[in-house]
């Protein structure tokens, strides 16, 4: 069967093709290298097996990206909550990481809120910066400048591809020999079901927060299945999401162009899962 790497990435245009930004010049990043070999605490290039935490809520980019991480022979570690990463913060677990995906949006705190937080930490217990690159669908200069002043290391845009994700880490890590061990490929038919399965329960929780009021519950839902579909290259999918959550954030309320959007987005889910199925 066909794998994640090799089938659903080969689909994207190039005009699609994601933001790769690296903050830092190579100078800076051997400085960063050097810095880190000489303290215990954090993970040294040198490591036989680099783990990476991935701050992501969504369960289709937390399970595509973490089958890219250990197609490229590092160990995927998942936080779905900005307060899974807060918890973590000087433990054992945390010694291990060595480098950080951060997504940007998240429902209980920010990727950048998040980055602020792990900057300050590392500054008053006077420890090595981790890497922290963030992924994020959004590509706009606000953006890019809210990465950098919260102390990020790079971004890219979703959806990841492999050879641009491979760049960005083999940037800050050393890179492995090959895939973990444990490999073993997504399939388009695995990931197929686990997209239409968490959208619809997407689309579901959507309409109860139309149905309440609740704009920035509504928000939230429109922009996880905007990452998600961008994740499975649903093009239709993604477009109406991403319309629905502009209107929602800039009328900041629910109004008929987004009831409208809303029956679009089921229909295009719909039309997906017909084709796919």
């Amino acid at each position: 069967m066909p794998n994640i790497s090799t089938t659903i990435h080969s689909l994207h245009k190039n005009e699609h093709k994601p933001i790769l930004k690296n903050f830092h010049s190579d100078n800076e990043k051997k400085s960063y290298s050097e810095s880190s070999n000489m303290n215990c605490y954090s993970q040294t290039q040198d490591q036989q097996v680099q783990t990476i935490l991935i701050v992501e809520d969504h369960i289709v980019s937390q399970t595509t990206i973490s089958h890219q991480i250990k197609e490229l022979g590092y160990i995927p570690l998942i936080a779905k909550m900005g307060c899974d990463v807060l918890a973590m913060l000087g433990s054992a677990q945390w010694q291990g990481i060595s480098l950080i995906l951060m997504d940007c949006i998240i429902p209980d705190i920010d990727g950048y809120s998040i980055s602020k937080y792990i900057r300050l930490f590392e500054k008053k217990h006077a420890l090595p910066p981790i890497p922290i690159i963030a992924i994020s669908a959004n590509k706009d200069n606000d953006h890019r400048k809210k990465c950098i002043d919260s102390g990020m290391n790079g971004l890219l845009s979703k959806p990841l591809y492999p050879a641009e994700l491979k760049k960005i880490l083999h940037a800050w890590l050393k890179a492995p020999a090959g895939p973990a061990s444990v490999y073993l490929p997504l399939t388009i038919q695995d990931l197929g079901i686990l997209f239409i399965d968490s959208t619809n329960a997407d689309l579901k929780e959507l309409s109860m927060a139309v149905k309440l009021a609740d704009n920035k519950r509504a928000i939230n839902y429109a922009h996880r299945i905007y990452g998600s579909a961008l994740s499975v290259d649903a093009k239709e999918i993604a477009e109406i999401a991403g319309k629905l959550e502009r209107i929602l954030i800039e009328e900041k309320q629910v109004n008929d162009s987004a009831l409208q959007a809303i029956e679009n987005l089921s229909s295009a889910i719909q039309k997906w899962e017909q084709i796919h199925s």
